[in-house]
C-alpha cells in the first residue's frame, strides 16, 4: 500500500478524558481568531490562552488589565458580542476564561451555553406558573 507522504502529522496526547488519543493536524485543526473582523478591537482576548487547560480567571485578568471583575466580565460580552468566541470554564480545576484551541472545543462551549438556555427557561416558566396561580391570571399558550 502507497504511503501519502504529505500525510499530516499525528498527534497524540496521554492520559484520560475526552482530549486523550491520537488525531491527525487535519482532524482537529487550531482556531485562527486573528482573521476575525473585530480581533483588532479585543482587549481581552488577546490575554487568553488557547484551550479549556490555559482558561484565566476575571480576578487574574482583572490585575493583569488594571480593572475591576465587573468591567471585566461587560468587555468580554463585548468582545462576544462582535464574534470572538470567549468560552468560560467552570471546571473546579481550572476555571475562568478561555479561546478555544479547536473546533470541538468550541462546539462543546456552545452545548454547554444550549444547556444552561433550557435550564434557565424550566425556571422561567415554573415562575410564570407560580405568578399566574397567585394573581389569577392566565397565559394563551402559542399553538
Amino acid at each position: 500500500m502507497r504511503r501519502n507522504k504529505k500525510a499530516a502529522p499525528r498527534r497524540c496526547s496521554t492520559g484520560g478524558g475526552a482530549g486523550s488519543g491520537c488525531v491527525t493536524a487535519s482532524d482537529n485543526p487550531q482556531l485562527d481568531f486573528s482573521t476575525l473582523p473585530g480581533w483588532t478591537q479585543a482587549r481581552v482576548a488577546r490575554q487568553l490562552g488557547r484551550g479549556k487547560n490555559a482558561a484565566v480567571t476575571a480576578r487574574e485578568l482583572a490585575a493583569l488589565l488594571h480593572r475591576n471583575e465587573r468591567e471585566i466580565s461587560r468587555e468580554i460580552e463585548r468582545e462576544r458580542s462582535i464574534g470572538i468566541p470567549v468560552c468560560a470554564s467552570s471546571d473546579s480545576g481550572n476555571p475562568g476564561y478561555f479561546l478555544p484551541a479547536t473546533a470541538a472545543e468550541l462546539a462543546e462551549y456552545r452545548r454547554s451555553l444550549e444547556r444552561r438556555v433550557a435550564a434557565v427557561s424550566r425556571t422561567l416558566h415554573a415562575i410564570e406558573d407560580a405568578h399566574d396561580g397567585v394573581t389569577g391570571q392566565q397565559r394563551i399558550e402559542d399553538v
